[in-house]
């Protein structure tokens, strides 16, 4: 528990402070705040108003002056450490039993060594040497 509050702490103290930071962040929120008015126009919804007017506010503010969208920013910035700190554990945690623990049950079972672990008491190297192609001077020129 220590280590997921120091984590989050460092993050935290390492976040973005900059004006422009709080500018951009406007100009986002802004633009998700103004495309959902949008869709509430387009679906003939009344409240698109309600969205579509701090939308303008905040664009405006930001604009203007970003040290006053700046405590929404912080806000908004601490939030999102914390859901990403606990959702990126959840993704990692995820794809490792539903991918990764797999392919190596399977890869045992078959009696598979993808890594070449096997230790030989009598090589004198576990080099594998590989072949290159000769290169051309049309190669360097487009390497892909």
């Amino acid at each position: 528990m220590k280590e997921i509050i120091r984590d989050i702490r460092f993050e935290i103290q390492h976040m973005d402070r900059s004006p422009a930071s709080a500018r951009r962040f406007g100009f986002i929120l802004t633009t998700i705040l103004l495309l959902i008015a949008g869709w509430l126009w387009y679906k003939e919804r009344d409240i698109w108003m309600y969205w579509a007017a701090p939308g303008v506010l905040v664009g405006l503010i930001s604009a203007v002056a970003p040290s006053v969208v700046y405590p929404l920013y912080t806000g908004a910035t601490i939030f999102s450490i914390f859901i990403g700190y606990f959702v990126s554990r959840v993704i990692l945690f995820t794809m490792f039993t539903l991918f990764f623990a797999p392919v190596g049950l399977i890869t045992r079972l078959f009696g598979r060594d993808l890594l070449k672990k096997q230790i030989d008491p009598k090589a004198t190297t576990y080099w594998t040497p590989k072949e290159s192609p000769v290169k051309t001077p049309e190669h360097y020129e487009r390497m892909f």
